[in-house]
């Protein structure tokens, strides 16, 4: 009978509560306190939380419950009247979960310090019906490469590769991320907009699967971030890394990290924290560097080392002088009487194409990887005296900025393309507890992100100092012919010689990088959320979440064009969530039910009819979108040491926002026109999940998890064509529509022993799973089946889309991570004199393994062969380590630490070529008949003048020599003045070879780079107190 009225309140409560896509940041202390000698139940027992004023007494059963305990690790107090003061440590308390710690009091006379017992943290989670991941500050500052992207790639059922993590068989997009409680996705991009020091986090959470319904766009993920807080007394951390220690393996990385937190002086109950970073590495992608096999003749007149390799984009100072400019001539044989011809021709190439000179690139990673960044964190947070108010104040700002050298762009590096992104959040959060068991939120939010590429400004990036923005060429365009003034007459060109090969059409030899792209997503948000514990079974959430979007893009793919490629558009959608949601625990079975609502309107209009261009005005509203989505959870702990639980849940997700707005006003008479539309509806996935854990020992759990997931209405392209007989125009696009299709399915395996008595503690995590669907991702129709295929001669389409299955790209059968961790305490080791060298050192050693990715074979002509990704990548397997000797300096807690990655130098496959499958052969096949074998003259005969002074030049007029701009005298091997057929086959296949087994040659698949990083290692001191 009481369990009905349990319930019954609960569909009271969810009836009567609003809404919310708020994140917890806080969790719930429960337990019993009981006669230690009767094992009676002790009522109106006082049952403290140390440091905080939060508290309870216990009921007629001896139980009590403590609600909106932060995330974090207490001591709790229980007391009582005849009873010895016992007090528990190390109590953590982990967000959205239930920790339970049971006391027994011993009947006496209360003594000055009481009793003290240290709590042994339950391996297995009773409550949880979710498959969550809890990673604490100290495991985060242990791990190797520590991030919350490398926590949430190393959890079970993720996939990572080239920076994308993929949960479940999810799409990359389809994991949010939350620090303190509020999302920092890029709502436009669907990427996490915004970082958080690691000094600063307190907790991350990873949910992969039936994560409650206050969690909301998301369908495969959610990482809860939750930051450190001020305490009672001041603490500081500074952590410098680098790696120039190194010598000639240097990568040009210096990271300063700091962190500092405390009391404000003078004012009662309030606290900061504050936490900043600084980074700058000159590779930020490391990769493995090829062969270097062409050895040039040093007595060219031409400036060089004996090995050519990458060009510096500046000109060398000429040997002999302090002058800079252009060193030597411009070709070896310059005919008789024509000095003046080569001169204007050298005058010529310098104003049009801005000359450069090469040099050897000796160092061991690529030229122009370099990367900058900045993280700025702060917390204020204030207890209202007299009132259970808690007010916190905090925001962040962030800046990462990068180059992204390329191939193409190798002997041409002022033109590549370069990156910025920035974002600041800023939030104010008030907390009030109304009783023991009801407290109410209140949050204000405001986040803005913003990306940057294109082409930087070479002149005024001299005088831009390192921790800098980036400065990119500019938009202006001041006779409005929609040329950019920056990019008039630099249209990229690849068939001008002016490389080291001499050879057209490999490599960019003038203009610019094409793409102008700015943007950017912020909103402004209000959130409320009620929680009650309306009995000992039973607690209630509740409340309202309302953004106010504003996303902005300006984008022009040919700047120099004045018909360009371009897009624009400024709106402002609103989204809203809504959740109910109720926890009920029982002895013997807990259950998470909730219901979610979510709303998007675009507030954007759609063209009624795309294929008429004439009519600039008939276009109608979108419609919004409204959807219910149920979640169900249940864990049943057969012992205190075995749980079974399983869930199941609808999830969805709006679009990313870019889908709905790109090129609405394209000119679809050019052709390859993308089209979003306004009135796309949200994706959806329908999970179940069933799993078992049990801890085998006192620091020994495992558990299995089985899932299954079905996702519709994923976005992908359709081809859109106007074959009406009457009025049609034979026009034809691609759009964006809710088309695509995946399923997943696996088992995953975890193992963790925690630290105990003995110095070795680890986790291994293993999952085998299958995702298959009908597209990788959203513009995989438009690539494959538009783009590589062509168009169908019986119907004069596109070959339509697949309707099978087929496996997707982050498919990975089997995947395994494990970490092994060796602490060895102060009193370690041999003692030299009162010296332990090996005393307070830490090993930990971070191991993946990964079965092959797939990929598309295809033909010579890029055709899809078979399947789509019906080929595997091979195997990888790699390892990070970090060493950590701790000591005390001058009384500061310090630690010297080396961190190693790639330990053992495996050449891990990323990407290949997807006619061979290998990452450095693309296949290709040349040879000598290829080429022509009429020789290519250093000069053609040219009627050079208007001798008679016609106005024009007669066919009779004299002709004299004057440089063939195809010819150079890199590629005249033998120097007598002409590019025989053998010359043009030797030159084109090293320069061939040059292209292609660059680590960053775009002709790979997936993505460009051929292998992961090499070994590389780097140093780090800290010092905290």
């Amino acid at each position: 009978m009481r369990h009905l009225r349990s319930i019954a309140a609960a569909a009271l409560c969810l009836a009567l509560a609003g809404s919310l896509a708020l994140a917890a940041t806080t969790g719930k202390l429960v337990g019993t306190v009981i006669d230690a000698d009767t094992r009676e139940p002790l009522p109106g027992a006082v049952v403290t939380v140390l440091g905080t004023a939060m508290g309870a007494n216990t009921d007629l059963d001896g139980r009590y419950i403590i609600v909106n305990v932060p995330v974090g690790t207490y001591s709790v107090q229980a007391r009582m009247m005849g009873y010895e003061m016992t007090t528990m440590t190390n109590v953590r308390v982990l967000m959205d979960l239930t920790t339970t710690n049971n006391f027994r009091l011993k009947p006496g006379i209360v003594t000055v310090g009481g009793i003290e017992i240290v709590a042994e943290r339950k391996m297995v989670i009773k409550d949880a019906t979710t498959t969550t991941r809890v990673t604490s500050a100290q495991e985060i500052m242990a791990m190797p490469a520590a991030s919350t992207a490398n926590i949430a790639a190393n959890t079970a059922g993720a996939v990572s590769s080239g920076g994308a993590i993929n949960i479940r068989g999810g799409r990359s997009d389809e994991m949010v991320v939350f620090i303190d409680g509020v999302s920092v996705t890029n709502a436009l991009t669907g990427a996490q907009g915004a970082q958080v020091n690691p000094a600063a986090i307190q907790e991350v959470m990873v949910i992969t699967g039936g994560f409650n319904a206050e969690y909301g766009e998301a369908m495969s993920g959610v990482m809860n971030v939750v930051t450190k807080e001020g305490g009672a007394e001041h603490s500081a951390f500074v952590k410098y890394t680098t790696d120039e220690v190194l010598m000639s393996n240097s990568r040009g990385e210096n990271r300063i990290e700091a962190s500092f937190g405390g009391p404000v002086p003078a004012v009662n109950s309030l606290n900061y924290f504050l936490s900043g970073e600084l980074r700058h590495t000159d590779d930020f992608r490391p990769a493995f560097m090829p062969d270097k096999y062409w050895t040039h003749d040093p007595d060219k007149d031409y400036f060089w080392a004996d090995t050519l390799y990458y060009s510096q984009s500046e000109w060398d100072t000429i040997p002999g002088t302090t002058d800079v400019g252009w060193v030597g001539e411009w070709a070896d044989s310059i005919r008789a009487g024509n000095v003046e011809a080569w001169e204007r021709e050298k005058a010529r190439r310098i104003e049009a194409f801005t000359m450069r000179g090469w040099k050897e690139w000796d160092k061991p990673y690529l030229p122009h990887g370099q990367y900058q960044s900045y993280r700025l964190q702060g917390k204020l947070s204030y207890k209202v005296p007299g009132a259970n108010i808690r007010i916190s104040a905090g925001g962040l700002a962030n800046r990462d900025q990068r180059e992204l050298y390329t191939a193409s762009y190798k002997y041409h590096l002022d033109s590549y393309y370069s990156y910025m992104s920035k974002a600041r959040q800023g939030n104010f959060t008030w907390r009030h507890q109304i009783s023991n068991k009801t407290f109410y939120n209140i949050i204000l939010n405001h986040f803005y992100t913003t990306n940057m590429t294109g082409v930087k400004d070479t002149t005024a990036e001299k005088d831009r100092k390192w921790w800098q923005d980036y400065i990119f060429l500019s938009d202006a365009d001041a006779n409005g012919d929609s040329v950019y003034d920056a990019y008039a007459g630099q249209s990229t060109n690849a068939y001008d010689v002016d490389n080291p090969y001499g050879i057209s059409g490999i490599f960019y030899t003038a203009g610019l990088a094409r793409l102008w792209e700015k943007t950017y997503a912020k909103y402004n948000a209000a959130k409320f959320d009620v929680t009650s514990q309306v009995d000992n079974y039973n607690m209630v959430q509740g409340g309202v979440d309302f953004k106010l979007h504003e996303v902005y893009l300006k984008s022009n793919s040919l700047p120099w064009d004045p018909e360009p490629f371009k897009d624009y558009y400024l709106f402002k959608p609103v989204t809203g969530a809504a959740y109910l949601q109720d926890k009920l625990e029982f002895e013997g079975f807990i259950v998470n039910a909730g219901l979610r609502f979510d709303y998007l309107n675009s507030k954007a209009k759609k063209k009624v009819d795309n294929f008429n261009l004439t009519d600039t005005a008939s276009f109608v509203d979108a419609k919004p979108k409204y959807k219910l989505s149920p979640r169900l959870g249940i864990s049943h702990p057969i012992t205190e040491r075995t749980v079974l639980h399983v869930s199941y849940g609808h999830f969805f997700q709006q679009p990313q926002l870019q889908y709905l707005y790109e090129s609405l006003q394209a000119d679809i008479t050019r052709g390859n026109s993308i089209m979003g539309d306004p009135d796309l509806g949200v994706q959806r996935t329908i999970a179940y999940e069933a799993g078992f854990s049990h801890q085998f020992a006192d620091d020994i759990a495992g558990d299995v998890t089985i899932f299954y997931k079905d996702i519709f209405d994923l976005m992908g392209t359709r081809f859109v064509s106007d074959t009406r007989e009457v009025g049609g125009t034979g026009l034809s696009y691609t759009t964006l529509a809710n088309a695509e299709y995946g399923n997943s399915k696996g088992l995953e395996l975890t193992l963790q022993k925690r630290p105990g008595k003995d110095v070795f503690s680890g986790r291994l995590a293993y999952t085998m799973s299958l995702a298959k669907g009908t597209a990788s991702d959203a513009f995989e129709g438009y690539s494959y089946w538009f783009y590589y295929m062509g168009t169908d001669p019986a119907t004069g389409q596109p070959y339509p889309n697949p309707a099978n299955d087929n496996f997707l790209e982050f498919d990975q059968r089997h995947t395994i991570s494990v970490s092994t961790n060796f602490d060895f305490d102060d009193k370690f080791g041999p003692a030299l004199g009162k010296i332990r060298p090996l005393a307070n050192v830490s090993l930990s050693l971070l191991t993946n393994i990964g079965s092959g990715l797939p990929y598309t074979r295809k033909d010579s002509k890029q055709r899809p062969l078979g399947d789509i990704n019906g080929a595997r990548m091979p195997w990888t397997w790699n390892s990070d380590l970090m060493l950590t000797k701790g000591f005390n300096l001058f009384g500061v807690n310090a630690s010297l630490n080396m961190e190693m990655f790639n330990v053992f130098n495996r050449k891990n496959t990323r990407n290949v070529f997807a006619v061979t499958g290998d990452p450095m052969n693309d296949g290709r096949y040349i040879t000598i008949n290829d080429f022509s074998a009429t020789p290519t003259p250093d000069s053609v005969a040219y009627t050079w003048q208007d001798l008679n002074g016609n106005g024009f030049v007669d066919p009779g007029e004299p002709l004299i020599n004057v440089p063939n701009p195809y010819y150079s005298k890199w590629r005249d091997l033998d120097g007598d003045g002409e590019i025989d057929q053998n010359e043009k086959y030797i030159t084109f296949l090293e320069a061939w070879k040059d292209y292609t087994t660059d680590p960053y040659c775009g002709g790979r698949e997936p993505s460009t780079q051929s292998y992961d990083g090499p070994r590389r290692m780097r140093l780090f001191l800290t010092l905290s107190f």
